[in-house]
């Protein structure tokens, strides 16, 4: 068994030839985490904890939910493009995915009561590598290739409210479970004619709770948001499956209690005119985490940072039509969650969005970002990726206030 996690472990330090997948760097831990909200704050580098759209339903701080005008049913999907190096070969990798449902109900707008609940994604998992194996058998050279692959991820499903609670300050919080599948497979290959070909296959099924809070403060043009997530009490049911041309499958199942830690982000948003500048700062501890440890991985704590700005198109329908779509731009930079050969992991990226009305209350959102993530340091992978978003929105006013006359 520790001879497999060993071969599993270099692969990020061995010769690479790809397939379709997707980072390499989500073999290690539960893949990649999510560190964006959705299409409309994607294109302002991730910018949301202090960003009061009021056609948007903002999935980092709840608090901000009291800022949307109109119930509203928001779908997105993801499209993701990486290339990866190791400095001497290059490869192509792509997949695309679902990227959640959400509803929130704006019950009163004057004091900012609203009602939301989904599912979104939280990792994603997906990666497909070979590398070149030689063994010895009985002191026999035996020579092959060595396949590892993973797919699958993390979602939850949440339900929250939010409201204001004095003049200034807004309040926002919410529960989510969470539910997840993922596979690893490792196979190897041998081309002599007395070696067999063995694969493993691990199956991951998660459950696990959490819950956010989020807080707003809003005065004239300038919005502060905070927000903390408590850790979470995650349970693995975990199948191990051996698989070879001369024996029969064999198949354990085991258990593993593990934790996401808890994380706070910190942001600060100002309109002036036309224009919404936004900051942010995330972070989560991974000091402690220790599922699907492996001997090259140091898990590490996670920082985020993120800059946006927005110009806002007319509300008018009789402008025309390319002065109605509002612009995005940002910058993010994040350190993700774990060293890899004692060697710190990081991205950083720019990013471009463009939100477009439909008739009525729709709009469809879309967002690149583009970056570099790793390094050829310590024998890692470079990655460049390109990360499309898009979510199409449409609203009502299902609520409307009503005079109350007293004599």
């Amino acid at each position: 068994m520790k001879v497999k996690i060993l071969i599993l472990s270099i692969i990020l330090i061995s010769s690479l030839a790809f397939a379709e997948g997707g980072s390499n760097y989500s073999i290690f831990g539960l893949g990649d985490m999510r560190q964006s909200a959705s299409a409309p704050y994607n294109g302002m580098g991730g910018a949301a904890v202090a960003v009061p759209f009021d056609n948007s339903i903002n999935l980092f701080n709840p608090a901000m939910w009291s800022f949307t005008t109109t119930t509203r049913f928001q779908i997105g999907y993801n499209q993701n493009q990486t290339i990866s190096s190791d400095g001497l070969r290059s490869n192509y990798q792509t997949n695309g995915k679902f990227d959640g449902a959400q509803i929130l109900f704006a019950l009163d707008t004057a004091n900012g009561i609203a009602l939301s609940f989904g599912l979104n994604s939280n990792a994603t998992q997906n990666y497909n590598v070979s590398t070149t194996l030689s063994n010895y058998i009985e002191g026999i050279a035996a020579n092959g290739k060595s396949f590892y692959q993973g797919s699958g991820g993390l979602t939850n499903f949440y339900i929250g409210a939010s409201t204001k609670i004095l003049k200034y300050f807004s309040l926002g919080a919410y529960y989510k479970t969470y539910v997840g599948k993922a596979e690893d497979k490792s196979k190897s290959i041998f081309y002599e004619n007395y070696a067999y070909t063995t694969e493993t296959v691990f199956q991951n099924s998660y459950t696990g709770q959490a819950a956010r809070l989020g807080l707003g403060f809003n005065y004239e043009d300038l919005t502060l948001g905070a927000f903390y997530e408590t850790a979470a009490s995650m349970n693995a049911d975990v199948s191990t499956i051996y698989q070879s041309v001369i024996n029969l499958d064999t198949t354990f199942t085991s258990n593993y209690k593990f934790t996401i830690p808890s994380s706070i982000g910190f942001g600060a948003s100002y309109k002036t005119g036309k224009f919404l500048f936004a900051a942010d700062y995330k972070a989560q501890d991974f000091t402690a985490f220790d599922f699907r440890k492996r001997d090259i991985v140091e898990y590490v704590p996670s920082q985020n940072f993120s800059l946006g700005v927005a110009r806002f198109g007319s509300k008018l329908t009789s402008a025309d039509y390319f002065d109605r779509i509002t612009y995005k731009f940002g910058l993010g930079y994040n350190t993700l969650y774990y060293k890899v050969n004692g060697q710190n992991v990081s991205e950083i990226f720019g990013t471009y969005g463009m939100q477009f009305p439909l008739p009525g209350t729709g709009l469809v959102d879309a967002a690149i970002a583009g970056g570099q993530r790793g390094s050829l340091d310590n024998g890692l992978i470079r990655e460049i990726f390109f990360r499309m978003n898009f979510s199409l929105s449409i609203g009502e006013s299902w609520f409307h206030p009503f005079r109350r006359e007293y004599e």
